[in-house]
């Protein structure tokens, strides 16, 4: 996804390199510790995993008699969709621009630290006594792979192309996505 928002990326390359200044180099690969204040990163994963969560649907089976604050009745027993997919497009939650990738959303526009939010804002992992046993690690796989990939390369998708997703079990992409890859580093470029 961020490949079609070059502001993005670039703003988060800054922060990466800033911090990190030698992700820069091909040797160099960031420990656990270094990953962990870079509020730009978890806002773009964050952002990310709204608009296209792994899992686009879950379901769930109501225990016991249920009153929702709009006065909605659920009786036990019965099983409620959730469709983290549309969730994620709600205006009433996320505003106007809640079909667009803004990162920002999930940063304090005064200190620019990433907001504390419930679990259920967004879903991406599930949220309560069913949250994913893995989600620290593959928030974690995910902050090393962004920002090895994003503070080294630029990823340009080739054009004709069309993105479609596959809604199965997991959202996955149908076809493969071609990109062009260009170090962003001259010095990784001569020796790439």
């Amino acid at each position: 996804m961020l490949h079609e928002h070059p502001r993005v990326e670039e703003k988060l390359r800054a922060e990466l390199l800033q911090k990190l200044p030698k992700l820069a180099t091909l040797e160099y690969m960031p420990s656990l510790e270094e990953l962990q204040d870079l509020p730009y990163l978890d806002a773009v994963i964050n952002e990310n995993l709204r608009l296209l969560p792994i899992f686009p649907y879950t379901s769930r089976q109501c225990i016991r008699d249920t009153v929702f604050p709009d006065g909605t009745f659920i009786p036990a027993g019965s099983v409620l969709g959730l469709p983290h997919y549309v969730m994620a497009r709600l205006k009433s939650v996320w505003g106007e621009n809640a079909a667009e990738f803004v990162p920002e959303r999930f940063l304090d526009p005064k200190t620019g630290d990433v907001l504390d939010q419930p679990a259920a804002a967004s879903a991406a992992f599930g949220a309560g006594p069913r949250i994913c046993v893995g989600r620290r690690l593959a928030t974690k796989e995910m902050k090393l792979l962004i920002a090895c990939i994003v503070g080294r390369y630029h990823l340009d998708e080739l054009p004709g192309q069309t993105v479609r997703y596959k809604l199965a079990l997991s959202l996955t992409m149908k076809d493969p996505l071609m990109v062009n890859v260009k170090c962003v580093n001259e010095t990784n470029a001569e020796s790439a």
